[in-house]
C-alpha cells in the first residue's frame, strides 16, 4: 500500500513539475533578414540624370562604395495571446501602427501596447531615438539581418513584429500571430510589404520622412545633381516630417481622417514611379523580409 501511494505521489510530482516547466518563461532567438534588392553603385550611373539614388546602404562585398536600396526599420517585437492582432488585411490600421508606417517611429505603439492584457512582452529596437550608436544593426539595408531575443510563457506564445519600409509614404513590413516553436523546431515566416492605408502613395520625398541619423556621413544624391537638403529628399538626413510629432489620439491627427488614402491595411502596390522614386532603384517584388524563430535551450 505504501509503495502504491509513493508511486502516485511520484507521478503527481512529475506531472506538476512538467506543468510548471511548460508555464516557465521561454526564450526565443528571432532573426529578421531583409529580402529587398540593392542597386550596386556600378549600375547607378546608367540611370537618367535627375534619378534619386539615396546612397545610404553599403555596396555588395562590404566596400566603402554606397548603393541604393529600400531599408527596413525601426522595429517593434511583441509576444502575445492568440486573440491579439497587430494588423489585419482589409481592416483599418491601429492608429499607432499607421504612425509607425508613416514615420518609422515605433515608440508610441510600444507604450500603448504595454497596457494590453493580451500582450506579454513588447519592446522596440532601438529603445529610443536616435539610437546612441547609429543605425548599424537596426536599420536593415538589402540583405542585412538583425537578431534579438524574445521571452514568452503560458498563453503568450505568439509573435508579431513590424517596421517601416523606407522610403515609402506609409509602407511597412511585419508578421502577426506567428506561433512560437516547440522543442527543437525552427519556424520560418516570410513578411510581405503592407500599406497601412493612412497616407496617399504620392512617392514624393517631401512627404516621406528621412531615416538617416545625425552623424551618418552618406547624404542622398541624384544622378547628375547635388545632394538634396535634409527634409527635401527621402533618406538623406534627419529631416522634418509633420507626422513624426503627431498625436494619434488628437482629432485632427491625419491618422484619424477616414477619408485619407485607402483607409485599411492591404498589400503594398510597390513603387510605381509617379513621384521622386524610380522603381528600378527602389522597387521590390515578393516578400521583403524573412523571419526565423528558434527556442533557446536552457
Amino acid at each position: 500500500m505504501l509503495n502504491r501511494w509513493f508511486t502516485l505521489l511520484l507521478v503527481f510530482t512529475l506531472v506538476l513539475g512538467f506543468a510548471v516547466a511548460m508555464e516557465a518563461q521561454q526564450k526565443y532567438e528571432v532573426t529578421v533578414t531583409s529580402l529587398l534588392h540593392g542597386t550596386p553603385a556600378s549600375l547607378i550611373p546608367t540611370y537618367p540624370a535627375g534619378t534619386f539614388v539615396g546612397t545610404a546602404c553599403p555596396d555588395d562585398g562590404g566596400s566603402a562604395t554606397r548603393r541604393a536600396g529600400e531599408m527596413l526599420g525601426l522595429w517593434i517585437f511583441i509576444t502575445h495571446k492568440a486573440d491579439f492582432k497587430l494588423f489585419e488585411e482589409g481592416q483599418p490600421a491601429r492608429r499607432r501602427l499607421a504612425l509607425l508606417s508613416q514615420t518609422g517611429r515605433p515608440f508610441l505603439l510600444r507604450d500603448n501596447l504595454q497596457f494590453n492584457s493580451s500582450v506579454g512582452q513588447v519592446f522596440t529596437i532601438p529603445d529610443s531615438f536616435p539610437p546612441p550608436n547609429g543605425p548599424s544593426g537596426i536599420v536593415l539595408c538589402p540583405g542585412e539581418s538583425l537578431t534579438t531575443t524574445v521571452e514568452a510563457k503560458g498563453a503568450y506564445k505568439y509573435l508579431s513584429l513590424a517596421a517601416m519600409i523606407f522610403p515609402t509614404n506609409d509602407g511597412f513590413t511585419g508578421i502577426t500571430g506567428v506561433p512560437l516553436p516547440d522543442g527543437d523546431d525552427i519556424v520560418t515566416a516570410y513578411a510581405r510589404a503592407y500599406d497601412s492605408g493612412s497616407e496617399e502613395n504620392d512617392e514624393l520625398c517631401g512627404n516621406i520622412p528621412s531615416l538617416m541619423f545625425a552623424g551618418f556621413p552618406f547624404p542622398a544624391t541624384t544622378i547628375g545633381g547635388a545632394g538634396k537638403a535634409p527634409g527635401a529628399a527621402c533618406p538623406d538626413g534627419l529631416g522634418a516630417d509633420n507626422d513624426i510629432n503627431s498625436d494619434p489620439d488628437h482629432p485632427n491627427s491625419p491618422d484619424n481622417d477616414p477619408n485619407r488614402a485607402e483607409g485599411n491595411v492591404h498589400v503594398h502596390p510597390g513603387i510605381r514611379g509617379i513621384g521622386d522614386l524610380d522603381p528600378r532603384v527602389w522597387g521590390w517584388d515578393g516578400p521583403v523580409a524573412k523571419i526565423t524563430i528558434k527556442r533557446i535551450k536552457k
